[in-house]
């Protein structure tokens, strides 16, 4: 597939998955064994681990947007800035609804093969997710807790018991012109 041709999946994938949720078209856009190197506990790898995500948080998170900052492609890979929005009205990993606005910013950058997303890596879930649960406990929590710090994607070390504060966008500013 060309530049071209993966940038504008990686759009769709943004605006009519995740924005409009069409989460059935999740099939025709990202791959059976899509590799996420950033899950959350229980959700599991490939296109179904990608479909519980953002079937669970558009759940909690109904007006949930995701804004394109900035896309750049290079042979097979699409590389994102986007700013996520939404207000916490329901139950996320044991969090109540409770009616917070959101807004994060995080980087995608992920990997097409035959028209198809097949890896990502990213900080978007750490950073949104952990806006909405920053100190709830479960699986999530205590995986991150029994790390003791935690890594940004540009590799900068933060204690654990930030995340969900702004002390938690390490590395991450808000898009030019902001």
């Amino acid at each position: 597939m060309s530049e071209q041709e993966n940038t504008a999946a990686m759009k769709r994938i943004y605006e009519d998955i995740i924005n409009g949720g069409n989460i059935n078209l999740a099939d025709q856009l990202i791959d059976e064994k899509l590799v996420e190197f950033e899950t959350l506990p229980g959700l599991g790898q490939g296109r179904e681990g990608f479909k519980k995500y953002w079937t669970m948080l558009r759940s909690a998170v109904p007006d949930l947007k995701i804004r394109i900052d900035s896309m750049n492609a290079q042979g097979d890979d699409v590389v994102s800035r986007i700013t996520i929005t939404g207000t916490h009205k329901g139950d996320f990993m044991g969090a109540a609804g409770s009616g917070q606005k959101l807004e994060s910013y995080g980087l995608d950058i992920v990997r097409f093969a035959n028209g198809k997303m097949v890896e990502h890596r990213g900080n978007t879930v750490g950073h949104f997710t952990g806006n909405i649960v920053p100190r709830a406990a479960g699986e999530w929590q205590k995986k991150i807790e029994d790390r003791g710090a935690v890594r940004s994607t540009y590799g900068a070390q933060q204690d654990a018991s930030t995340l969900g504060t702004e002390k938690s966008q390490v590395g991450m500013g808000p898009p030019r012109g902001r």
